[in-house]
């Protein structure tokens, strides 16, 4: 009896380290997560506002302004786009005109059906249509100071702000002035935590340098055992069709 209860307190003092593999979500990645029965910890949100004229002044200018988290936002193509795309008019007469993007929420169609718990679940994959897309690429740039997105706008617009007290003028004061209103929102999800059988804490979030989403896998393994704990993440990371990040392969332990 001694013996074994020594045993125990020697195998329960062996130190304890948090194992870390990253991994890029595919399509079918989420829906296999709930459907063994993965239970969701945490959600960190967002809505994001979109905002014009009724005429559609900025979408037809190729401008879109938002506002995310109190943060205005106006994305803009950047004056070498612009430079481009005045040289290619002067080669085209015919005007071609740019419809307002829809604002949407687009959710992956699975086999899966979830119970009313996991509802909430799979609403992992919402888009932010026009602020994502215009993000994406390098021909565009964003403003995000409150003045200099007001001076922009009314240089466009051609709203003369030069009697007015600019300085304390706020975004919404502008927005009436200049006949700006909202148009749609869109609820982002950002981040979402997992619990998988009590054992392994999954990180899925929206990675705003690829417009991917990546999964972290943490698993809390005994320093004997690291090897055999990676090896389970990775059978983990294999039935969820998780794929490994090229600039992440590393295994990453943390103390």
């Amino acid at each position: 009896m001694t013996r074994n209860m020594e045993a125990t307190q020697e195998f329960s003092s062996v130190p304890k380290v948090q194992l870390q593999q990253k991994y890029w979500v595919t399509e079918d990645s989420k829906a296999k997560l709930l459907a063994v029965g993965a239970k969701c910890l945490e959600l960190v949100t967002h809505r994001e506002h979109y905002y014009d004229t009724t005429s559609d002044d900025l979408a037809m200018a190729q401008l879109w302004l938002s506002q995310r988290n109190q943060q205005w936002h106006l994305i803009l193509e950047s004056q070498e786009q612009m430079d481009r795309d005045n040289v290619a008019n002067q080669n085209k007469p015919e005007n071609i005109q740019s419809a307002k993007p829809t604002v949407y929420e687009e959710k992956k169609q699975t086999q899966f059906e979830p119970n009313n718990q996991n509802d909430q679940q799979l609403d992992l994959i919402e888009t932010d249509s026009i602020y994502t897309c215009a993000a994406a690429s390098s021909a565009y740039t964003e403003l995000v100071g409150e003045r200099e997105i007001i001076t922009h706008l009314a240089d466009f617009l051609n709203i003369d702000l030069k009697f007015e007290d600019e300085a304390n003028m706020t975004m919404e004061d502008f927005l009436q002035k200049a006949g700006i209103q909202h148009y749609a929102s869109n609820h982002v999800i950002n981040q979402i935590t997992y619990k998988l059988c009590d054992q392994y804490t999954i990180i899925i979030q929206r990675d705003e340098s690829s417009l991917k989403e990546s999964a972290t896998i943490l698993l809390d393994m005994d320093i004997l055992n690291i090897c055999k704990g990676f090896e389970e993440m990775e059978k983990i990371a294999n039935y969820l069709e998780f794929e490994h990040q090229a600039l992440q392969s590393e295994q990453e332990l943390l103390m």
